[in-house]
């Protein structure tokens, strides 16, 4: 079990009537916020229920219907094969040997971030199941039950989610004589419900797009107006309570359609809105307030008057007592909940009020309260070290008790007892705060392989506030750095759908940091953004694959090795959706990969970085040894746009299915691909020795394009490769681009090969390049159609300063010096400034000189300086890039 240091909160105390006291006290039993409308079970932990003597079942041999109202939290913890409602037995959810229906979760108890809706119907020998996606926020659930045609239906938020017929089901055989329970399973639900009904006919598909339309829009739980309620047998909407018997009382939930009163069980409560709208915590003018701190308040019948059921509530936050700043925060309307949990930053003073409405057609709405304010705390330092457990229990593992002293992560000597046992959100990780990781998290043979392979995830369930305040999570703990071992069964991170999440310093072997993708979860929140690796170790099977909605993600400083692909985004994840984007704005800088797509590891592309869709990637200052393609962009339907790549540095590439090339922007030529891959520019790059192992003509490829679209090649140097230098391969189209400025030497193949659709070739121009040995401009070049080109350019040795060894600098006498064109360029491969001389030099180095030049002898050239530099990008949001190529 988890234990947690509570951090001491002020109470405000209110001046209330004695009324409101005693109805407090006889219907917020455990409350800790106010909410209207609910079955509160998610913090008792218990349910309700009526024993089967009294229960007035239904008629098994017709249809009947159930349904619930549920919100399912991000990461919240459940009872496993865990009922809303059932009239069956325990392990109804899975044995067909117990007759009845059902409607619950299964993995409840796991920390998704959503969770699966799954029904059963019975006749204790034959059973029928369906499942729902995984779904997170708040779920309408219908089952259906037709009798004739043993159909089961489930339907999701107003649609159809899957059906499924048994016919070997005996309608007459369903009845049992089991208790029908609310909350409860074969272990508890711990969630809350707002609304269950039991109909002894089928609903229509228009009667249950209504009923959640109508909820999704006012909030009502109740029958719309005009509602066939023909054969409603019980309805609880959760707002009101009684005796057994339906009569004045505290006991039991009222049915509202008919007899089936239900007994609070172990803490079980119903909670309303009653009373006046008022502050729970924090108090105002409050200190020290967590980041990830709650806002609770209270009541607001009151304020109201005549309601119709349940309140919602509109929570403001704000830097600024008016309210009216760029920092504003709102939550929207808070169906049931008077609670709202805002991402806030540190050691800072914020405001807030709040607003209440009812659910009718033309709602009533309350004033905001008084202005309230509290401090949030600054920045904190927690600590985890590795988990020393006593064994398994039901798969969790349990943690020794005092193994690090208090074990509240408050300091290395009281750090947290392994990864599962850290506390995020209040007294615990928020943003701004530091988690050192320290020691190795390995497996440990005492744990069961169920353990491992449902319990080694710790998901992260905070959010930071910005890349100025994330949560970040470090490996360099002083004096006991800290690695994670994942192998096949160990430990790793997920962000679930967090965002401003920093890794740093982070030792991960095989252990990939997972994360939820769209489509996977049926959820309004979006996939994780804003999430930073920096001079981390990524090792053994470490694949970053990023989806559609994956944006700003940034990896800068690591080293990538011993995988199938170091970085690998994906196209969109809706469908075949031509708008649709891949993942967006990525900064890949100043990494490592090597050793990429070898065995045990292999993979067919093998790509250092491989890009599909998406927009806005800069790709800088990578040194890149020993992959496939090194960089490859490509694209089918999708759209992909605005891509930077420079200064990388790319070495040995090997043939493999994408051909082994150093940089390829590529896709499928269709009709109407022009237009869809726009804004690609390549300049200031190092590619040699691509195409080991090549076979064929066209691997092994400098640089590459199938592009129909404008491309811009600028400043690369190109040395050494087993295909063409740059090659343009356009199918159906002329080619567009701007080849300029580069050094092709030594290649395989052609130093050039431009094809392309006969036709209006002139928006492709290439000139200032220098080619080397090339004897003339036809030998080892190809252009499919005569276009005026290299009237500047220059068949010469560029005089290297040690190309054996990746020094290409020039000679103080090359030929390349002050003979390039200005294409805009401002900063060469090492952020030196452009031009130097008359003109800026061809190539990826502007000569800074002076160099060893054999005209007048060595000049003890400082070699580490050459291997080890700085680049200072013009683009002021982008931090200088060391760059360290030994």
């Amino acid at each position: 079990m988890r234990t947690r240091k509570r951090k001491p909160h002020i109470a405000l105390i209110l001046t209330v009537s004695l009324i409101w006291v005693m109805l407090a006290q006889s219907l917020y039993a455990n409350s800790h916020y106010g909410s209207d409308s609910v079955l509160e079970l998610s913090r008792t932990g218990g349910h309700a229920k009526l024993s089967d003597a009294n229960v007035d079942d239904l008629d098994y041999s017709k249809d009947f219907s159930v349904e619930v109202i549920t919100k399912i939290e991000p990461h919240s913890i459940g009872g496993r094969w865990a009922s809303f409602i059932q009239k069956s037995g325990n392990r109804a959810l899975y044995l067909a040997s117990e007759p009845g229906f059902t409607i619950g979760t299964v993995q409840g108890h796991l920390e998704h971030f959503g969770q699966k809706i799954v029904v059963k119907v019975g006749d204790g020998t034959n059973h029928v199941t369906l499942g729902s996606p995984t779904i997170e926020g708040y779920v309408y659930a219908v089952m259906i039950w037709d009798s004739a045609t043993k159909e089961l239906i489930l339907y999701i938020n107003g649609d159809e989610s899957g059906n499924n017929i048994n016919s070997a089901i005996n309608p007459l055989n369903i009845e049992n004589n089991y208790d029908l329970q609310i909350g409860r399973g074969l272990n508890r639900l711990n969630r809350d419900i707002f609304m269950v009904r039991i109909w002894n006919r089928e609903l229509s598909l228009s009667e249950v797009s209504n009923l959640w339309n109508n909820y999704d829009t006012t909030g009502q739980h109740k029958l719309v107006s005009g509602f066939d309620s023909s054969e409603l047998y019980s309805e609880w909407l959760m707002h009101e309570i009684s005796d057994v018997d339906g009569g004045s009382g505290t006991t039991h939930i009222k049915d509202t359609a008919g007899n089936n009163h239900l007994e609070l069980i172990d803490g079980a409560g119903i909670t309303t809105g009653i009373g006046y709208l008022t502050v729970e915590s924090p108090s105002n003018g409050a200190t020290n307030i967590d980041k990830a701190v709650t806002i609770k308040v209270k009541g607001g019948i009151s304020n109201l008057g005549s309601v119709t059921k349940p309140l919602h509530y509109y929570f403001q936050i704000d830097e600024v007592n008016t309210f009216n700043s760029p920092n504003l925060k709102e939550s929207g309307w808070i169906k049931h909940y008077g609670k709202y949990k805002p991402i806030l930053k540190p050691n800072t003073q914020y405001y807030w009020r709040v607003k209440v409405k009812d659910s009718d057609e033309t709602p009533i709405e309350s004033a905001y309260t008084s202005t309230q304010s509290f401090t949030t705390e600054g920045p904190t330092n927690w600590y985890v070290r590795p988990g020393v457990y006593s064994g398994v229990s039901d798969v969790i593992p349990v943690p020794i008790p005092g193994t690090y002293g208090d074990e509240d992560g408050t300091s290395y000597d009281d750090a947290w007892n392994g990864i599962r046992e850290i506390v995020w959100g209040e007294d615990g990780m928020e943003a701004g705060d530091n988690l050192y990781v320290c020691g190795e998290h390995d497996y440990d043979s005492d744990m069961s392989s169920g353990f491992l392979t449902y319990q080694a995830i710790e998901y992260i369930r905070e959010y930071g506030f910005s890349e100025e305040y994330p949560i970040t999570i470090r490996m360099d703990c002083p004096g006991d750095t800290g690695t994670l071992f994942g192998l096949d069964m160990g430990f790793r991170f997920n962000l679930g759908r967090s965002k401003y999440i920093k890794f740093y310093k982070g030792n991960f072997s095989s252990s990939i940091v997972g994360k939820e993708r769209m489509g996977t979860t049926v959820t309004d929140i979006p996939v994780s953004t804003h999430i930073i690796f920096d001079s981390c170790k990524m090792i053994y099977g470490v694949t970053y694959d990023l989806y559609a909605g994956h944006d700003y993600w940034t990896f800068r400083n690591n080293d990538f090795s011993y995988a199938g692909n170091g970085i690998y985004t994906h196209g969109t994840d809706t469908g075949l959706n031509p708008t649709q984007w891949g993942a967006s704005y990525m900064l890949v800088e100043n990494n490592t990969f090597k050793h990429l797509g070898i065995t045990p590891y292999y993979h067919q592309d093998a790509h250092a970085v491989g890009v599909q869709g998406g927009r806005g990637h800069i790709v800088q200052g990578n040194y890149i040894e020993d992959t496939g393609t090194a960089i490859e962009f490509w694209t089918g339907i999708h759209p992909m746009k605005d891509m930077i790549i420079r200064n990388n540095f790319v070495k040995n590439t090997r043939v493999e299915g994408a051909g082994g090339g150093g940089i390829k922007v590529s896709g499928e030529n269709r009709d109407d691909s022009i237009g869809r891959r726009t804004g690609f520019k390549i300049y200031n790059n190092i590619v040699m020795n691509t195409g080991i192992g090549a076979t064929f003509s066209w691997q092994g490829n400098g640089i590459s394009t199938n592009n129909k679209d404008f491309v811009e090649i600028y400043n690369n140097i190109i040395i050494n490769t087993s295909g063409v230098g740059i090659s343009f391969g356009i199918q159906n189209a002329p080619p567009q681009g701007a080849v300029y400025n580069n050094m092709i030497v030594n290649p395989g193949q052609r130093y050039l090969k431009i094809s392309g659709e006969f036709g209006d070739w002139s928006n492709f121009s290439c000139d200032y390049n220098l080619y080397y040995p090339a004897t003339d401009f036809t030998t080892g070049f190809y252009f499919r159609q005569t276009i005026d080109r290299d009237n500047n350019s220059i068949l010469a040795d560029p005089l290297f300063v040690d190309p054996e060894n990746g020094d290409f600098h020039l000679w103080s006498d090359s030929p390349a010096i002050n003979a390039g064109v200005d294409v805009g360029l401002t900063q060469d491969f090492e952020g030196n400034p452009i031009p130097q001389g008359s003109a800026p030099d061809i190539g990826a180095y502007e000569y800074t000189g002076p160099y060893f030049n054999p005209s007048i002898g060595d000049q003890s050239v400082d070699e580490e300086a050459l291997l080890s530099f700085t680049i200072t990008a013009t683009d002021p949001d982008l931090d200088p890039i060391t760059y360290d190529h030994t």
